[in-house]
């Protein structure tokens, strides 16, 4: 199981909160360094990869956590496919990221660019060799942050 689906467990049990994983038609690769090199190509290119399965309906949530990886500084190109197909202006989104040492990345500012309408928490970043231990630190940021 990836990392950040391992914190995304982490905030989905403290909140028993509903979850979606953003899941392109074609796999990233497995291999670490083949992986890095789609990613970096991606962003290099702009490209939009297709997501498969349905798109979840968010119209019924007034907060949305959206977590990813950081690959080369930023979310992977797929969770930019994700921004573009829904609309989450007039929601709070509160990103989280795993990472091998970039923290929250650009995702912040990218996310604050793609969805204007939105309102932006602070999120959180756990360095991905460390999410199997953090499910404290997650939980007791998740139970502190002001989402009323």
């Amino acid at each position: 199981m990836g990392h950040t689906k391992v914190m995304a467990g982490y905030i989905a049990e403290a909140l028993g909160a509903d979850t979606y994983e953003i899941v392109p038609v074609e796999p990233y690769p497995e291999g670490y360094d083949d992986c890095c090199d789609q990613a970096l190509a991606e962003q290099r290119d702009d490209v939009r990869p297709a997501l498969a399965g349905d798109l979840p309906d968010v119209s019924g949530y007034d907060t949305v956590f959206l977590g990813c990886p950081i690959w080369w500084g930023s979310e992977p190109m797929v969770v930019r496919t994700f921004l573009d197909a829904v609309d989450l202006s007039g929601k709070t989104v509160v990103p989280f990221t795993t990472h091998g040492g970039s923290g929250l990345g650009n995702v912040p500012a990218n996310l604050q660019a793609r969805v204007p309408g939105a309102t932006f928490v602070d999120g959180k970043a756990v360095a991905g060799t460390a999410v199997d231990g953090a499910h404290d630190e997650v939980v007791d940021w998740v139970t502190s942050l002001d989402l009323a």
